[in-house]
């Protein structure tokens, strides 16, 4: 998706028409575009909009925009919220007989939560009031977006029988065009938010939205979150013109492909193949309305809107108990499903038994980690860290949060949305500094941390070992599963090969083990493996067990009895029978000479006549001679051995 676009590629704005119920937004847009964004049956027979509808507009410069009319009705609130969560600016229209409403201050708020920077404001049906009226009504509107992001923009009265107003209206939008900051991002990976979907004959599933960030071709491959199922993109339209390719800020149709309609909704996410990850977990910054008079608290249920998609959530508050009406703060919002969200995102929540608004706010970071009230002294500078936007600010604070957590610039472009190359210089900057250490090409710890955890490894090994004074090594798989932190496999191998590069520790047959205590307990253990070899011996030609060996040798566990059997057995001192019975070397070969004088004289070895030929019980025959057999000392036919 990175490649370039052969065509020019124009900016794209959307704007939000937002307004009261019956305030004249879709009359303007209709004077404006020529469009009647009310298509459905029900729209016309209730005379309101229902669902948010999409008008494009060219503007006397040539650009084309779209222009996005929302529900005024607090009754179809979600689809106002879906329909301003791709906008880049508002027309908020107000009407001159009214005034400012309910679904005026709802709307404006929600332009406040979603990071809606630019706008004016439209005085419609000015025709219907008298001149003394609409000067009332002009200040009104100043006063309510007074200190807010329409202070000081236009107040234009539109007159809807005349049509007067219309051209400086389309005169404040091209001026509104040319002055808006760029809220999406061409250079980052392709995201957008379904928000239509339509079935056509022969094609199957087309889906609408305004594209968030990157690039779209025709042909490309995208990842439907949060399903992680894979379409491609058959063919692009915009405004019922078909496309090659489309930019951020566009509004696209994509017909896709390889995909069910039974798959997809609206409020899933289309996203260049692994670019982004669906999460259940969002830490946020949380603005509550002031209109209300009811703080939020930790522990209750909100529906929250981001992007199109509306879901549940559970809100905890971050570092206190609740948010008061008017202030800010920070909370996590568990989900009840995983979304394709991202850092900078904007969000809107109600009640779970309203359509009120009553906050919002910007996704800080996205998170796999569920937050525990015990870590608000280590996540709080991270995430203030995070408003900041300062790399090596955000690098820190995400060692002191998380320290023993491996990081790398990748995975912290996925949580916080900047783009991983500023993090890999800053990621580099610190490990020369001695501040992080290099795990391998991607991956950094604080080398703090990492002293610590050699110390308390080093701590471990000598603490099991003095315990079971038996072992005389540790399993490297039990000092990972007893320390008590979670750590990846690949620091754990470089911390062991560092404690061993040191001489602290020693790798022994697999394990690992303190250099001084295996000397001690190897000479320990000669002393022993000499008194169990000379015990093994004792027993002649008859195979011993080990308990049979460990009570001779009570003063020794009978663990170790069985790893000292078992290292006579790898230096050959010893052979092993079947049923765990052990046999000295010199009894063996006595066994050997006795077989071959039988055999030789009687042509061959029967089971039962080993107690005549070797003085010993037919079952203990039994494992001699199968011993026999294995090593190819002799061959069996029948019930009958030979000397092979």
């Amino acid at each position: 998706m990175a490649r370039a676009i052969g065509c020019k590629m124009e900016r794209h704005v959307t704007i939000g028409i937002t307004g009261h119920v019956d305030h004249g937004k879709t009359t303007l847009v209709r004077a404006l575009t020529g469009i009647d964004t009310d298509r459905m049956k029900e729209e016309k027979i209730r005379g309101l909009s229902i669902e948010f509808g999409i008008a494009p507009m060219t503007l006397p410069s040539g650009v084309t925009i779209s222009l996005v009319d929302v529900p005024g009705h607090t009754d179809f609130m979600k689809n106002t919220i879906r329909g301003l969560s791709a906008v880049d600016s508002a027309i908020l229209v107000v009407s001159a007989n009214d005034g400012v409403m309910p679904q005026t201050r709802e709307h404006f708020e929600i332009l406040r939560f979603l990071g809606i920077e630019t706008g004016f404001i439209v005085l419609s049906k000015a025709d219907l009031v008298d001149r003394e009226t609409l000067e009332l009504a002009t200040l009104e509107v100043y006063d309510f977006v007074s200190g807010s992001f329409l202070e000081k923009s236009p107040v234009i009265p539109f007159y809807g029988i005349n049509m007067r107003g219309r051209d400086e209206i389309i005169a404040a939008i091209e001026t509104l065009v040319s002055t808006t900051r760029r809220r999406k991002d061409s250079h980052r990976p392709f995201r957008l938010f379904i928000d239509q979907i339509r079935n056509f004959q022969g094609l199957g599933a087309v889906v609408s939205g305004t594209i968030l960030s990157g690039r779209l071709h025709r042909g490309d491959q995208l990842e439907i979150l949060p399903s992680g199922q894979m379409a491609r993109a058959r063919s692009l339209e915009t405004h019922h013109s078909e496309i090659e390719a489309a930019i951020a800020g566009a509004r696209v149709g994509i017909n896709l492909q390889g995909i069910s309609l039974k798959d997809i909704s609206r409020g899933m996410v289309l996203a260049e193949p692994g670019s982004i990850r669906a999460v259940r977990y969002l830490n946020v910054e949380f603005f509550l309305s002031g209109r209300g008079r009811q703080s939020v608290k930790t522990g209750q249920r909100v529906k929250t809107y981001l992007g199109t998609t509306l879901i549940g959530a559970f809100l905890v508050i971050i570092g206190g108990d609740e948010i008061c009406p008017g202030d800010t703060g920070f909370a996590q919002l568990r989900l009840m499903d995983r979304i394709g969200a991202v850092a900078g995102d904007p969000f809107v929540v109600t009640p779970m038994d309203s359509t009120s608004v009553i906050g919002g706010g910007k996704v800080l970071e996205t998170t796999p980690i569920k937050y525990r009230r015990a870590w608000a002294p280590r996540v709080l500078p991270l995430l203030k860290a995070l408003q900041s936007r300062e790399i090596r600010q955000i690098v820190r604070a995400v060692i002191t949060a998380y320290p023993e957590k491996l990081i790398t610039a990748k995975e912290l472009n996925h949580s916080t949305g900047i783009e991983w190359e500023q993090f890999e210089k800053v990621l580099k900057n610190e490990a020369s500094e001695g501040f992080l250490l290099r795990i391998d090409d991607q991956k950094y710890i604080s080398a703090h941390i990492f002293r610590n955890i050699k110390s308390e490894i080093l701590l471990l090994v000598e603490r099991i070992l003095q315990e079971n004074t038996v072992m005389n090594r540790v399993s490297m798989a039990s000092v990972k599963t007893l320390l008590p932190r979670e750590i990846e496999t690949c620091a754990m191998d470089l911390l062991l090969k560092d404690l061993i590069r040191e001489g602290k520790l020693m790798a022994v047959n697999g394990g690992i083990t303190i250099p001084s205590l295996f000397q001690e307990r190897v000479s320990a253990r000669g002393h022993v493996m000499e008194q169990v070899l000379s015990t093994v011996e004792g027993s002649g030609i008859i195979p011993v067990s080990v308990a049979t060996v460990w009570r001779s040798h009570q003063d020794q566990e009978k663990e170790e009895v069985k790893k000292v059997l078992e290292q006579l057995l790898s230096q050959g001192k010893i052979v092993k029978l079947s049923n765990d019975r052990y046999l000295s070397c010199n009894g063996l070969e006595e066994i050997k000479n006795r077989v071959s004088k039988w055999v030789k004289s009687h042509g061959n070895i029967k089971v039962n006549e080993c107690n005549e030929a070797l003085g010993i019980s037919r079952n203990v025959g039994i494992l001699i001679l199968e011993y026999l057999d294995s090593v190819g000392f002799t061959l069996r036919h029948g019930n009958e051995r030979f000397l092979k």
